[in-house]
């Protein structure tokens, strides 16, 4: 079966930006609380990726596509990214972004026992050998950050991923039907509606938005959301809709890959021998999976 290329560089495409994303993201995610932070990505990246649907036009979608979105949405967006940014105080980036790869391995099997995915023995062993390489310049990186871990912010880690796994198998039921911008769309759509509703009903709203009077923060909040908008979320689904799950997920893994090159390329940070080991590692496995 031939791999369809772009659904390979949509993939690839969105483990950089959301490598970019979470370098931007770091700079303000300690001034908003969780929910503030999932509540204005996702009006802003909703006013954006609105504005692209209303220039292309609307493709009307069935009920059932409809609720299998707004489901993923409220799972993977309105829970799953307030969850990760609790992680991610808690963890760090370099230990979150670990343990995330973890858990990528939970996506074929659910692929197999939820999507009837049918899975090579080759396309194992490539899945096998990019979760390998990510896990060796992870742990390189933590030992070079002194990345700290606690079981408060284990346990949100891990429930982010379960949170990302279900809401992603639910998704690709729906990206049959639904074009990947519009899905995208959707799924913000009911994410960030959620977390409004929780907003308003706790009267939080006012609070949340406080820190986007500085120039600074909002600039910087802005520049994250269109990476991650267009880049992370679009592409991600566009690669969902294109390739089986299982190949998507372990293409979309390589984020560390990415960040490893942006810290080398715009921080000048050395890249030791284990990182290059394990970069080679993860390259040769999405030789093996692009080729079977």
């Amino acid at each position: 079966m031939s791999i369809p290329l772009l659904g390979v560089a949509a993939a690839l495409g969105s483990a950089l930006s959301w490598a970019l994303g979470a370098v931007l993201m770091d700079r303000v995610c300690r001034h908003f609380s969780p929910w503030a932070l999932t509540l204005i990505k996702g009006v802003m990246g909703l006013l954006m990726m609105g504005a692209v649907v209303l220039v292309l036009g609307w493709v009307p979608l069935d009920r059932r596509t409809l609720l299998l979105l707004i489901g993923s949405g409220i799972l993977g967006i309105g829970l799953g990214d307030t969850i990760y940014f609790l992680a991610l105080r808690h963890l760090g980036a370099p230990t979150l972004v670990l343990l995330v790869v973890c858990g990528f391995t939970l996506v074929p099997i659910g692929s197999i026992l939820f999507l009837g995915e049918q899975i090579s023995a080759w396309r194992w062993v490539g899945i096998a050998a990019v979760m390998s390489g990510v896990g060796v310049v992870m742990w390189d990186r933590m030992e070079d950050t002194g990345a700290k871990t606690n079981w408060r912010g284990l346990m949100w880690g891990i429930l982010f991923v379960l949170c990302m796994t279900a809401s992603m198998i639910i998704a690709k039921q729906g990206l049959e039907q639904a074009p990947s911008l519009q899905a995208t769309l959707i799924r913000m759509a009911a994410g960030t509606g959620a977390v409004m509703l929780l907003g308003t009903g706790t009267r939080s709203l006012a609070r949340w938005v406080a820190p986007l009077k500085s120039p600074v923060l909002f600039f910087n909040l802005l520049m994250a959301v269109i990476v991650v908008t267009f880049g992370g979320f679009w592409f991600s689904l566009y690669a969902i809709k294109h390739l089986e799950l299982s190949l998507a997920y372990a293409l979309m893994g390589t984020e560390p890959l990415f960040a490893l090159v942006v810290a080398w390329l715009l921080l000048r940070r050395r890249i030791s021998g284990w990182s290059m080991l394990g970069t080679a590692t993860a390259v040769a496995g999405i030789v093996i999976l692009c080729m079977n």
